[in-house]
């Protein structure tokens, strides 16, 4: 299987000018587009996601604050695999044991929306999810069941996989 490229379209400059002067509780939407992990001998399957987050730290969302102030929970760690965190020009940042940098996005707003592509035509998410292995494919908590652990719908979206910013 050939491998394809995408570009790699948004850097830490770009991103900073356009979240960097947001003020914090600002919402924002985020589209990436990311290689798949797919079954052996599967195509190459291109996943294009959007995103609407809000610029805030997810210690300070609803449901975690209130589960950490009512001693429910830890307050949030790091999450897997990140080595550390930093913030510039207010917005938070991974970076990753493997040197790569990660934007934080506490997910708000409509559900995410996701398309999947086979050689840049894009194919239904059933098809796509007949190549993907398990892991592409977690379930995903319901809201109460967020609310019942103390967390909130995050993701951490690498640099080099987001498209654009606004």
């Amino acid at each position: 299987m050939d491998k394809i490229e995408l570009p790699c379209c948004m850097t830490k400059t770009k991103l900073l000018q356009t979240l960097g002067t947001r003020q914090n509780g600002g919402i924002f939407t985020v589209k990436s587009r990311r290689t798949c992990r797919v079954k052996k001998n599967a195509p190459q399957i291109v996943k294009e996601s959007v995103y609407q987050g809000m610029k805030c730290d997810y210690s300070s969302r609803k449901n975690v604050r209130e589960a950490v102030t009512e001693g429910l929970r830890e307050a949030p760690e790091l999450p897997r695999g990140v080595k550390n965190c930093f913030y510039e020009s207010g917005v938070k940042f991974y970076e990753g044991f493997d040197g790569s940098i990660s934007l934080a996005v506490p997910v708000v707003g409509n559900k995410p929306q996701s398309k999947f592509f086979i050689g840049g035509k894009e194919i239904s998410p059933e098809e796509a999810e007949s190549y993907l292995l398990a892991s592409e494919k977690p379930k995903e908590k319901t809201k109460a069941e967020l609310k019942e652990l103390g967390q909130e719908i995050f993701r951490r979206i690498k640099l080099d996989n987001i498209v654009e910013v606004n």
